[in-house]
């Protein structure tokens, strides 16, 4: 993959990606940054929005690896000590959290290859649905099961922990409530495949819009040409969502193993763009063996290159000045 080595520093701190994405006018949330001695600040922050929910999460850590949600005034102090705590276990060397306001709604993956839009994947966290008749112990037991038969999935069961009970025990449930029928239970404070996340590949139902918006948030980050954005919107119709994260390891095995929907094979594209870049870079790319899928890819590629150096070049100056 093309991304640089600036590109790289740039998406490893989160808030760095969100100031270029808001320098670049692309929706993001609202967050600010704080070091470990400023945890009177961060509840400043969060008092100022009472009535809203956050995010808390490491600066430059990924897979959600000391993430929580739903973060307010009274649970603040533990998920900031734990995050801390994750951050020294991986001798993360400056720790940082990033506090943002959280967006409700479905959490997609868009991957973007080499400047071209690939498939998109809902990423549904860990849950059980009530039948009226089992516990959530034993929907957590049958869900399992079902996720023995899955390749992708069958490696991260979900887990009683004492995550699930903290998290059952602040919606007033424990792991032997018998939920009604339909009701949905999400299991964890935090979305991970290791809480049980589960994948459904979506891409023909949403809006180009969405697409669009993506594709302009790589193109935001200077020497980003592939990568998994994170991105929020209300339901598969809508128009227009919040990037969360553009990420430079995109996960492309989500791809490969939807639980519904078609796979795709991303990799394949990323080794074509590759044979196409070697052919011109030595002079033997002949025009009229080209096929029109490899027509296409580099007359995208071209039209990408030249919107990215023509935003950054327009924009790169005003973010100095932030």
């Amino acid at each position: 993959m093309n991304n640089s080595r600036l590109g790289n520093l740039i998406c490893k701190d989160k808030f760095l990606t969100q100031r270029f994405l808001e320098n670049a006018q692309i929706k993001t949330p609202v967050g600010k940054m704080f070091n470990p001695d400023e945890l009177e600040k961060a509840k400043s922050f969060i008092n100022q929005s009472p009535e809203k929910s956050f995010v808390l999460k490491p600066v430059s850590m990924s897979m959600s690896l000391g993430t929580f949600l739903n973060v307010g005034a009274s649970n603040l102090v533990n998920s900031w000590t734990e995050s801390f705590k994750v951050q020294k276990k991986y001798d993360v060397k400056n720790p940082r959290v990033l506090i943002q306001e959280q967006i409700k709604g479905l959490e997609l993956r868009i991957i973007v290859l080499e400047g071209r839009i690939g498939s998109a994947v809902f990423r549904g966290p860990g849950n059980v649905m009530g039948d009226g008749k089992h516990s959530i112990k034993e929907l957590i037991n049958i869900k399992n099961a079902q996720r023995e038969k899955h390749n992708y999935l069958k490696r991260n069961p979900l887990l009683i922990n004492e995550n699930l009970l903290r998290n059952l025990e602040s919606k007033n449930l424990t792991i032997d409530t018998v939920l009604p029928e339909g009701e949905y239970c999400v299991l964890y404070s935090q979305s991970s495949i290791a809480t049980g996340r589960e994948v459904f590949e979506v891409s023909k139902y949403l809006d180009q819009n969405i697409f669009d918006q993506v594709l302009q948030a790589v193109t935001a980050i200077p020497g980003v040409h592939t990568a998994g954005v994170d991105i929020f919107v209300d339901n598969l119709n809508a128009s227009e969502g919040t990037i969360i994260e553009v990420n430079l390891n995109p996960a492309l095995q989500l791809h490969y193993y939807p639980m519904t929907g078609e796979a795709t094979n991303p990799l394949s594209d990323i080794f074509q763009f590759h044979n196409i870049d070697r052919d011109v870079l030595n002079d033997k790319i002949d025009f009229d063996t080209l096929t029109k899928k490899e027509f296409n890819m580099i007359m995208e590629r071209y039209k990408y290159l030249y919107n990215k150096q023509k935003k950054l070049s327009h924009g790169f100056s005003s973010f100095l000045k932030l």
